[in-house]
């Protein structure tokens, strides 16, 4: 027996899938393909039955075609197409169950899991690293960006524990934090948005009076 399942769009039920051997499911893609059916008064306009505008301009702007990704969304339930988001990174390092103390003790990410030679830490944030061994490459130009709750805190925390900053808590071109290295040379940028609102910010030079 065949279990038909509909959405409904414009008033207009169309099926999204009907599983019987005769009929196989529908792909996402044909759904998108579907004509979209109009509504009355749309089809009122688009049969030259009012002369006089008297149906409302809302009525006429949904009379346009739909994107591929909006009648997608409205028939499946789901939401539109996201822009692409940063899932996670891998770094090569030395040792991987030193890095991860490190990054677990000294920056608060949390193991997410561990693999044979590698593992994954992410940030509040679900951001993942992977930290994994291998060739560890210098990368001088390369620095990662890590907001805390309070860079001072963390300055003061992280020197007291032995680790060793390239500098403290200042006025840097990118705004207010500090900058460390990781035991494999990563450049560890740390900051807190109460700091770099209050002292980060880039003020415009003022105009000299005439």
């Amino acid at each position: 027996m065949a279990t038909l399942e509909s959405a409904s769009l414009d008033g207009v039920a169309y099926p999204t899938s009907l599983h019987s051997r005769e009929h196989p499911a529908m792909s996402e893609r044909e759904i998108a393909m579907q004509p979209r059916a109009p509504t009355r008064e749309i089809q009122k306009i688009m049969d030259g039955g009012d002369p006089g505008g008297v149906i409302s301009k809302r009525a006429r702007k949904a009379a346009k075609p739909l994107s591929r990704d909006v009648r997608l969304a409205r028939l499946t339930g789901r939401p539109p197409a996201a822009m692409p988001q940063l899932d996670h990174i891998t770094l090569s390092v030395h040792d991987w169950r030193a890095s991860r103390d490190w990054w677990t003790r000294h920056l608060g990410f949390e193991v997410e899991f561990e693999f044979p030679g590698g593992v994954a830490v992410r940030d509040a944030g679900n951001m993942t690293v992977f930290l994994a061994e291998g060739r560890v490459l210098p990368a001088p130009e390369i620095a990662f960006t890590v907001r805390v709750n309070d860079v001072e805190a963390q300055h003061a925390a992280m020197t007291a524990d032995g680790v060793a900053f390239s500098h403290p808590p200042q006025k840097v071109y990118w705004g207010y934090g500090a900058e460390v290295i990781d035991p494999n040379g990563y450049r560890i940028r740390l900051w807190d948005e109460a700091s770099m609102a209050e002292k980060g910010a880039t003020r415009a030079p003022r105009k000299s009076k005439k």
